[in-house]
């Protein structure tokens, strides 16, 4: 007989599907298995059949001369094509081993069997070995099925009576257990002569020590099994789906109602009880990646074992929902990443370094802030070590069940293991996770959060920085996602406004995909795109600041010359800043740093405020004010926490923080003399390391510029002065926030403003007071209004002001008591 050539493409057929094939194709007396290594395309032919993937170009294959057939399969393993050169294709549903073995030898009388029913299919599918069935027997086995007839061979029972039974792998399986039970048991007991009975009637076992279902040794193999494990494992799974197994367990409970087996069972098949139940309490592989769990109380001999829900499907070829997802990596390589040049170097320096080292010995951590690509850089590592990995959160691992699972899912797919804010989980399973892991392990965090775990653990870390995004690197990102017809300075500008990973700027397209639809028009513009960014910033400071919002105009504020040119600096920061000082920038040697600092120093009400809106509405900032009071926290150390989180939330986004009465925190560090001063400038020193690497906009407003410490001073770069207004500038504000001149009546304005030394925020308070008060007397505004809004602010600070110049709008008999008031604060 010519012996068959047959190859299985390895990266095409999915790994258990390779195995089943492999298997069944090792045991065909006529096959020989090509390596996919030692095929050459330039000898014709290479071999007889190619077994492969939906993936592969079929023709090319046969015109090639790789081969004379190709049987495609698909990636479920449910179906089938098999392709000849005559350009001839038949397509094989309920796909099996038999059926393929027939496309094997072109044998179309075993490519038509009729379809099984649905009973059959749950250990039909993938299930090697030859299948025997009588008719009398189709009568007792409900699963049987006519269309699997074929030429038995002879089998022997206990009696040494040939016997014609059905012998899928299954059977065949619980025929082996059954069968050595029995020969365990006194044959004089009725528990024995059931056995006894029972092991006939599957077929006695004698012919199948070697048949068992694929999944069953794919699992044994990769987890290394013993023989009594692999056949506990076995007998907890075959009892969900065999009726014959769960009333054989319920025999050997002696309960027809208990019919799951207990781990005492092995032994009741002559195994080494002893062994078997130390590992199962112990380390052993059943327990470790959760096989298996042991139910109830009491000795571990006597409780019952149960096959893990996503396990036991995969020992008979079915599908099955596996508790964390596995994703491919192939096409992840560092030049891909966008990042900076730097980035993709060391990221290569390491892909480099981990070649040839143990998957278990692999641990790397990223480091980063969130949305600057820890994720894709964890992935392209994990990319040079395996085709596939399961990401999970650190949240999601909270118990050891999960970790043992996370262990197993590893195992199976041969996947890395990526552990997102692994901070989150208890350090005694992050120390279970590292050290009992058989698999690369990623660990994506922040660099602060994750330092103490690294220093539980005995597993080597090797750690990757993943620096925020610069300007260019996000100018590149948009280009690559934004519509080809958007001008490059509009691209630039939502670059330079936002800040955003691969998330959130395909997050901010879909957006304003959605509303340009909705306003009937088939793409967004650039416009589109700004206001979609606008919704999607998303700041999560929660009680620990307020956002201000940003209604007033350049115009609305009177400013000394000094003061408006040092706000014009900020505002050159936050529109050309990033290009001059970021990476190949003109300004790029000065090491300038990513953020700004400014301070606003002058008395209350003289518009600091105002100005850090004006100008962060000019500069397309969002403002927000920063309650001191929940930063600063009495425990030491939580202040730091605090302040390290705040900041770091308003790095994601184009934020500016205001800190109004700054001295109360950014004071001068004391003299130490006791353990409150010790924290206290301990908590300066965070808020000066804080300012250093924050990348965006911070403003220090204070009333007492004196007491602000002098290391913050050396890292101001625009110190803007609001002092109290001078006569010139109390009329402009007047004039300002009155009504224009032709629609003010007999208000005048030199006698409102000169002689009273108001600052901006008062005078506004005035003109405030004066509009309720005629509103009140449902008259229009007039000089005495203001004049009693002008005294009421003069009141509230308790000083002493001659109105006598304001005499003819005094109340009636005002004037003629007192030239010279002395107000009382209210």
């Amino acid at each position: 007989m010519a012996r068959l050539r047959v190859e299985v493409a390895h990266d095409e057929v999915p790994q258990m599907l390779r195995a089943i094939i492999l298997t069944a194709l090792a045991n065909a007396p006529d096959v020989d298995i090509v390596d996919e290594t030692q095929t050459n395309a330039g000898t014709p032919p290479v071999v007889d059949v190619l077994i492969t993937g939906s993936g592969v170009d079929a023709g090319f294959a046969l015109r090639s001369g790789r081969a004379r057939r190709v049987i495609q399969i698909d990636a479920g393993g449910r179906a089938a094509e098999l392709h000849w050169l005559e350009n001839r294709v038949q397509r094989i549903e309920q796909l099996s081993i038999e059926r393929l073995m027939g496309m094997l030898r072109d044998a179309p009388a075993t490519l038509e069997h009729p379809r099984p029913p649905a009973a059959a299919k749950l250990r039909r599918r993938w299930l090697p070995g030859r299948r025997v069935t009588t008719v009398a027997m189709m009568a007792e086995d409900p699963l049987a099925s006519p269309g699997d007839v074929a030429e038995p061979p002879p089998l022997v029972g206990l009696d040494g009576a040939p016997l014609e039974v059905t012998l899928d792998p299954i059977t065949a399986r619980l025929a082996v257990l059954v069968t050595r039970i029995a020969a365990n048991r006194p044959s004089t007991s009725r528990q024995g002569d059931a056995f006894a009975a029972l092991a006939q009637a599957l077929g006695g076992g004698g012919a199948a020590h070697s048949a068992e279902p694929p999944g069953l040794t794919f699992i044994a193999d990769r987890f290394g099994l013993s023989a009594d494990e692999r056949d506990l494992l076995f007998l907890a799974a075959v009892v969900e789906i065999d009726p014959r197994a769960a009333r054989m367990v319920g025999l050997l409970n002696d309960h027809a109602g208990r019919s799951r087996p207990i781990a005492g069972v092995v032994a009741d098949w002559g195994g080494d009880a002893r062994t078997l139940l130390e590992r199962l309490a112990g380390d052993g592989p059943l327990t470790r990646y959760a096989l298996v769990s042991l139910e109830g109380e009491g000795p571990i001999a006597t409780r019952t074992v149960v096959a893990d829900a996503s396990i036991w499907p995969l020992l008979f070829g079915l599908d099955r929902r596996p508790p964390y997802a596995v994703e491919a990596l192939e096409g992840a390589l560092p030049e891909k990443l966008e990042a900076p040049e730097a980035v993709q170097t060391e990221v290569a320096r390491v892909i480099t370094g981990l070649q040839g080292q143990e998957p278990a010995t692999i641990f790397v951590a990223v480091v980063g802030d969130e949305e600057v690509g820890r994720g894709a850089i964890a992935r392209t590592v994990a990319a040079s070590l395996n085709r596939q990995a399961i990401a999970v959160a650190g949240a999601a691992l909270q118990t050891a069940a999960a970790i043992a699972a996370l262990g197993r899912e590893a195992m199976i797919a041969e996947a890395a293991v990526i552990v997102t804010d692994p901070d989150a989980m208890p350090v005694e399973r992050w120390r279970e996770l590292v050290t009992g892991l058989d698999a690369p392990l990623f660990a994506v965090a922040d660099p602060d959060r994750i330092k103490p775990l690294l220093l539980t653990t005995a597993r080597p870390a090797i750690t990757l920085a993943a620096p925020r995004r610069d300007w260019p690197q996000r100018i590149r990102m948009w280009r690559s996602r934004a519509p080809s017809d958007w001008q490059p300075e509009a691209i630039d500008d939502i670059a330079d406004r936002f800040d955003f990973g691969n998330a959130r700027i395909d997050a901010a397209l879909g957006l304003a995909t959605a509303e340009a639809r909705a306003a009937g028009r088939a793409a967004p513009d650039a416009a589109d795109a700004r206001i979609a960014c606008e919704r999607v910033r998303d700041t999560r400071f929660g009680s620990a600041a307020e956002r201000l919002e940003l209604q007033f105009e350049v115009n609305d504020i009177v400013l000394r010359d000094e003061t408006r040119r040092e706000l014009d600096l900020a505002i050159a920061w936050a529109q050309h800043g990033a290009r001059l000082f970021g990476e190949g920038g003109p300004a790029a040697s000065l090491h300038a740093g990513a953020g700004l600092a400014c301070l606003f120093t002058g008395p209350p009400g003289t518009g600091k405020t105002m100005a850090a809106q004006i100008v962060a509405r000019q500069v397309d900032y969002a403002l927000y004010r920063v309650d001191l009071s929940q930063v600063v926290d009495k425990y030491i150390g939580e202040g730091e926490k605090r302040i390290s989180s705040l900041f770091k939330e308003a790095g994601r986004s184009r934020v500016a923080l205001f800190f109004d009465e700054a001295d109360a925190l950014f004071g001068k560090r004391t003299e130490v003399r006791d353990s409150h001063d010790r924290y206290a400038n301990i908590a300066v020193d965070h808020m000066l390391q804080e300012i250093e690497r924050f990348p965006g906009w911070t403003i220090l407003a204070t009333n007492l510029s004196g007491n602000i410490d002098n290391a913050f001073m050396r890292r101001i770069r625009v110190r803007a002065d609001f002092p109290a207004p001078g006569p010139a500038d109390r009329c402009a504000i007047w004039n300002r926030l009155l009504p224009p001149p032709g629609e003010r009546g007999d208000i005048l304005v030199q006698p409102l403003a000169e002689p009273y030394e108001l600052v901006g925020g008062e005078i506004r308070n005035a003109v405030y007071t004066a509009h309720l008060l005629a509103a009140s007397e449902g008259t229009e505004l007039a000089m005495r209004h203001c004049v009693a809004g002008l005294a009421r602010e003069l009141g509230k600070s308790g000083r002493v002001a001659d109105l006598g110049v304001l005499a003819p709008w005094l109340p009636e008999g005002a004037a003629g008591r007192a030239r010279i008031i002395r107000a009382v604060p209210d």
